[in-house]
């Protein structure tokens, strides 16, 4: 089950998943680009291959998310190093120049899944994608970060979005949305409700 109130492990090694995760994200993307072309010159073998190639790219990304979940449940015993005198603290990192993430900057799926389960809720159950993201910017626009507004190359769209929309297929996987509603349509499970539920009724 999925935990909101866990907060990512400040390490070099979850900085790293978070990069990797998103790297993998842009060549799903491209495959979905290279799709849509294929459909349109109705090249219907070279689009089969496309998707069977995104799917396989998309299910791998799944398999990264679940080692990196495994990764934060481990119990790491934190040893104080000897005291040293005090450093200048680094100044935080830039978008690199390709436009890629730099470690630990986009704001984490995690964080975007009592949005979109709450804007869900607040829709009667369910709801077209393009309003459901609407309210989960609405919600979400005031933690996110500069990285998580700028524009992905491969989609022309914010990463906040694109991490959204990553959410949702977690989301699907802990059976927390609907898998099965129609095309275009986002929907929360009675699973998903009751977890919504929980997670507000901690912060009282």
């Amino acid at each position: 089950m999925v935990d909101t109130n866990m907060e990512p492990i400040p390490s070099e090694v979850d900085e790293a998943f978070e990069i990797l995760l998103e790297e993998i994200e842009e060549v799903v993307n491209k495959h979905f680009d290279a799709l849509a072309s294929a459909g349109s010159e109705r090249n219907i073998t070279d689009a089969k291959q496309i998707l069977e190639r995104a799917e396989k790219l998309s299910d791998y990304r799944q398999k990264v998310s679940a080692i990196r979940k495994e990764w934060r449940t481990l119990q790491i015993v934190s040893v104080e190093p000897p005291a040293t005198p005090k450093q200048p603290q680094p100044k935080p990192q830039q978008p690199t120049p390709s436009g890629r993430l730099a470690r630990g900057q986009r704001t984490p799926e995690e964080a975007f899944y009592l949005a979109i389960l709450d804007s869900l809720v607040e829709m009667g159950g369910s709801g077209p994608i393009a309003a459901v993201i609407d309210r989960v910017h609405e919600k979400m626009k005031s933690r996110l970060k500069e990285p998580d507004l700028q524009l992905l190359k491969s989609t022309n769209m914010p990463r906040w979005r694109n991490t959204a929309m990553w959410a949702r297929n977690n989301l699907k996987e802990e059976k927390l949305m609907k898998s099965d509603s129609p095309f275009g349509i986002w929907a929360i499970t009675e699973a998903g409700k009751a977890w919504a539920k929980l997670e507000h009724d901690k912060k009282v």
